[in-house]
């Protein structure tokens, strides 16, 4: 059982840990270490553009040497990053067998999605609480406009990417309120994972799922814009669910 209250301390069980933001030299380290070592780490961003780009593919078995033509860069610099990705379970280093590719299936679909659920309805108390009106006025905005340029556009193409965005950006917002950053780039490279999902198993984007989804972050913001806590968690649960319905059909 998890609790999970306002000053950002969650229970497991009988053991509290207390998330509450500290200034000073211990939170410098941290943000210096995700700087380095996280999701804005340089290896890693190359990793995650060539498999969007199709130049590594999921499942794959590579060489090192494939694999530094592949992501342009020298065997140094790759070994250090093979450290950060193997962590993160995106490949495994396979002595004399090569350099295994995640391939996203329905298990780490789960993992990670059961991940970012904890961690999004652990932040919404904070969210609902404090997110400045400033804010979601203009997420409603950006999802109104975002919406009303869908159901005008032959083409949707263009569309996909800022709704991605979009997305990322709400959800993040709601993590950043609890003001940890080692809880937000987990939870901003558990967005990433759920990316690849969809390379795999998103096949053809429809209009009616694009507005769905527009239409379901409303109903998120205007919940948050009440400070209804009730509703909000109504409002993400049924997004979540109806995000993973939409991955697989």
């Amino acid at each position: 059982m998890i609790d999970v209250n306002t000053d950002c301390e969650i229970q497991f069980g009988g053991l509290i840990v207390d998330f509450e933001a500290r200034e000073g030299s211990e939170m410098e380290h941290t943000k210096t270490k995700y700087r380095a070592f996280g999701s804005n780490n340089e290896g890693y961003q190359t990793f995650l553009r060539s498999m969007h780009e199709g130049i590594i593919e999921p499942g794959s078995t590579v060489t090192q040497t494939e694999l530094c033509k592949k992501m342009n860069m020298s065997v140094t610099p790759l070994r250090e990053c093979l450290v950060l990705l193997e962590e993160y379970g995106l490949v495994e280093v396979r002595p004399r067998a090569g350099i295994k590719i995640v391939y996203p299936d329905i298990s780490f679909f789960r993992s990670n999605m059961q991940f970012r659920t904890i961690i999004e309805k652990s932040a919404l108390p904070s969210f609902v609480e404090k997110s400045e009106d400033e804010l979601l006025d203009s997420l409603q905005l950006e999802h109104i406009e975002g919406r009303e340029k869908i159901q005008k556009l032959d083409d949707i193409s263009s569309t996909v990417e800022e709704l991605a965005k979009l997305d990322k950006y709400l959800h993040s917002n709601i993590v950043e309120a609890l003001h940890n950053t080692s809880i937000s780039a987990a939870h901003h490279r558990l967005q990433d994972n759920l990316s690849l999902c969809k390379l795999v198993h998103t096949e053809l984007t429809y209009r009616q799922n694009l507005i769905d989804t527009y239409d379901e972050h409303l109903v998120l913001i205007e919940a948050v814009k009440e400070r209804d806590y009730n509703a909000a968690i109504a409002a993400l649960n049924a997004h979540l669910r109806a995000s993973t319905y939409r991955m697989f059909t």
